[in-house]
């Protein structure tokens, strides 16, 4: 048994150092197999200690690990201290929470995917127009020097060259915007208004995220597609004809989906200013 329990022990050398030094504040003795709390905790440092033990769950092994006792000795010293009731309602907030806050991280996740294939979009068409400082050869490089520019660079030079229509460059200029707003200030943006003595952002908090999330995704995706028709039109002036099935099974509707919203974002008689050299 002794050796189970070793082989299976809590690791809380996957805690930080942060949140090992506030174990330690509090008075909370790590064990193996568990963890007591020496000393009374308020609440703050109950919900702090209970957050870190769940954020020390998911950090560590699937199986063969006791981490659940830990969670257990946590909330029953909860019990002790501030009543059954308190702590039951605390720890169905807390599911609702991770539920949101896991929403949230994959859907953050897929987006900053989905906006580095953007650019990548965005880089390409820049290359083709023949006023862009961008040549293909630097598209295709591999040097990181020839490929710093920025979405707010591309997209300047995008409206530089005065083929999109006027709606589609202020859209474009939303998008930088959000995609900004989204990569340096949504979350610290929202931790610098809670008020909230828990680590964990409240429900209407995260509302607030994902509703940032989704506006961003629904505007990215629009621009993704819309490139995706300059794309699969720059093939077929290039080869002749479309690319190929095995790039997509079924290709044929979402090609023309794509070169329709592409031809929709054009100022009317710029579709020719593309060029298709690839030297």
């Amino acid at each position: 048994m002794t050796r189970k329990r070793a082989s299976s022990a809590i690791v809380w050398d996957l805690l930080t150092p942060t949140e090992a030094e506030f174990f330690q504040d509090i008075g909370a003795s790590l064990s193996p197999v568990g963890v007591e709390f020496t000393k009374p905790v308020t609440w703050a440092q109950f919900t702090i200690a209970f957050s870190n033990i769940i954020g020390l769950k998911r950090r560590s092994p699937k199986r063969g690990t006791l981490i659940n006792f830990a969670i257990g000795d946590c909330l029953n010293a909860g019990e002790q201290l501030f009543g059954r009731k308190p702590i039951t309602a605390w720890l169905r907030e807390c599911r609702i929470i991770l539920g949101m806050r896991d929403a949230s991280l994959q859907l953050a996740g897929g987006l900053l995917i989905l906006l580095q294939q953007l650019e990548e979009h965005i880089r390409l068409c820049c290359a083709t127009l023949p006023s862009a400082a961008l040549s293909m050869e630097d598209f295709f490089s591999d040097d990181p020097t020839k490929r710093r520019q920025t979405l707010g660079r591309l997209s300047r030079d995008l409206k530089g060259s005065q083929v999109f229509s006027k709606e589609f460059e202020e859209r474009l200029d939303k998008l930088v915007f959000m995609r900004n707003q989204f990569i340096h200030h949504l979350w610290v943006n929202q931790l610098r208004k809670n008020s909230s003595p828990s680590p964990l952002p409240s429900r209407e908090e995260y509302d607030i995220i994902m509703s940032a999330l989704r506006a961003l995704a629904v505007e990215a995706s629009y621009f993704d597609d819309v490139f995706k028709g300059f794309r699969y039109e720059l093939a077929i002036r290039i080869t002749g004809t479309p690319p190929s099935p095995e790039e997509d099974p079924t290709p044929v509707a979402r090609w023309t989906r794509y070169i329709e919203l592409f031809h929709g974002a054009l100022r009317e008689g710029s579709s020719g200013r593309f060029s298709h050299e690839t030297g």
